[in-house]
């Protein structure tokens, strides 16, 4: 089974400057989540950011760092690696008790997310930042799982684990991953790959709903194509985003994302009801994972090795949504 992802917002945990809640309704317990996971048997990627997503507002961050002079966030700025800083440790301080070395559930943790320093502002400032979360900060902290930067820039020298978040990833494996004599440029982007594990931390599934969109649909049996592709071609990791949709509550959702989020496409409903055929079909590849668990876990990974090259992979990312493209053959590129 595929561990369990869970954010941790800023702005939800400190809506103002100086007040942590990790206590005060089931919602805000993070201890009590990390427990019920443990008591489940469920191994945990705790994603704290403390940028999170563009789903939640402003990201996960606080407004309230906008009142702070001369504030720039996500950049080299001291005010916000100061403010970052303070969070990322008080999130530490809650968590340690659960991390594997101790007998708890956390087996991955992740810094920033979907980070391109060259999206916007300074290049070279933005380097500087992403270096200083994947070196100093990280180091700082002292953790004993693997450091993740998903889909974005890990850098050079960080030793974190770039990880793909897309509808399909297997490419991604065989083109990017297994890559070991890239040039400088894309050594300062991404940094070395090739002997870290291909991870797909955001298999996209059902995605977020805004008002005024269309609701597209994924085949199941394009997805179940794409995360067995995925396997196939060296992949270790792979974690739907999402299985259960849930909800959007309060005013925390982001810009036009509806109250019930990605309903149309991922396994449960947000009642916790099976979206089917998808919950059953995805259900039985993943009983094929579990029948031929061991011979998989005991092969090294393919090095390039792609499952089906001489046909197309087309999917269409509209709307918000992954959907199968009729360009794929019919009956040969699924499963």
């Amino acid at each position: 089974m595929p561990p369990s992802q869970v954010y941790v917002f800023w702005n939800f945990h400190e809506h103002t400057r100086g007040e942590v809640d990790f206590s005060s309704t089931p919602t805000h317990d993070l201890a009590g989540f990390l427990r019920a996971c443990a008591a489940h048997g469920l191994w945990v990627n705790l994603r704290i950011g403390p940028y999170v997503c563009s789903e939640w507002t402003w990201g996960g961050l606080p407004l309230w760092l906008q009142s702070i002079a001369n504030m720039s966030v996500r950049t080299y700025n001291p005010q916000f690696m100061t403010e970052m800083e303070t969070w990322v440790r008080r999130v530490v301080r809650e968590t340690r008790p659960f991390f594997a070395d101790k007998g708890g559930p956390i087996l991955l943790y992740q810094l920033e997310n979907e980070y391109n320093p060259l999206s916007a502002g300074n290049p070279d400032e933005n380097f500087k930042y992403i270096d200083w979360v994947g070196n100093a900060l990280a180091d700082s902290l002292a953790l004993p799982v693997p450091l993740v930067m998903c889909n974005g820039a890990a850098t050079g020298d960080t030793g974190a684990v770039e990880s793909c978040n897309a509808c399909d990833c297997e490419e991604w494996v065989g083109w990017k991953h297994w890559n070991a004599s890239v040039g400088a440029a894309e050594l300062r982007l991404h940094g070395k790959q090739s002997d870290k594990p291909a991870m797909w931390t955001e298999n996209w599934m059902g995605w977020n709903s805004r008002w005024t969109w269309s609701q597209l649909t994924l085949r199941p049996e394009d997805k179940a194509f794409a995360t067995a592709a995925f396997l196939a071609a060296g992949g270790s990791y792979n974690n739907y985003y999402m299985w259960y949709s849930g909800n959007n509550r309060g005013y925390y959702a982001g810009p036009a994302i509806t109250t019930s989020y990605g309903d149309n496409d991922v396994p449960m409903h947000n009642d916790g009801s099976p979206h089917e055929p998808m919950f059953s079909h995805l259900g039985r590849l993943h009983e094929a994972f579990q029948a031929a668990a061991k011979v998989m876990l005991c092969q090294e990974a393919p090095q390039k090795r792609m499952l089906s090259p001489s046909l197309p992979h087309v999917y269409a990312y509209e709307y918000g949504a992954c959907g199968g493209d009729d360009a794929n053959t019919p009956g040969k590129n699924k499963l």
